[in-house]
């Protein structure tokens, strides 16, 4: 009970160092605020470290566990048609401050035709839809 207690005591007194540095208007005020909110962090330097180590041996695990049905999807995407049975995609991700974005390439597995980017100009002139694009 009294690990619950330190517990509540630490969120409770993180969320008011967290309150009091939002609320500061004035720099050095809240320049002040965030050493108290950093130093609060540092703290927790042990829980932290233990968390990331469950974080990187769970998701290692579930890597393992679905390598072999990712493995079985490619090779039957592959054995239906020809190609790669992965698709790539460059996606955005993150703005940042100064309003640039940042993006990423996405993997799947594919689930159309191998040539369907190509194959959209074609599709388009034969939409039956008035006004579509």
């Amino acid at each position: 009970m009294a690990a619950k207690e330190v517990t509540e005591s630490n969120v409770s007194a993180g969320a008011a160092l967290i309150a009091q540095a939002m609320d500061r208007r004035e720099g050095a005020g809240r320049y002040k605020a965030m050493q108290s909110v950093m130093e609060w962090d540092n703290s927790r330097l042990a829980y932290r470290t233990v968390k990331r180590a469950f974080d990187i041996v769970f998701s290692g695990c579930v890597l393992a566990v679905i390598a072999v049905p990712s493995l079985v999807l490619a090779a039957a995407i592959r054995l239906e048609s020809e190609g790669n049975p992965f698709y790539s995609q460059i996606r955005v991700g993150q703005t940042h401050r100064d309003g640039s974005l940042s993006t990423f390439r996405m993997w799947k597995f594919r689930s159309m035709y191998k040539d369907a980017d190509e194959r959209l100009a074609e599709l388009r002139e034969q939409n039956e839809i008035s006004g579509a694009c």
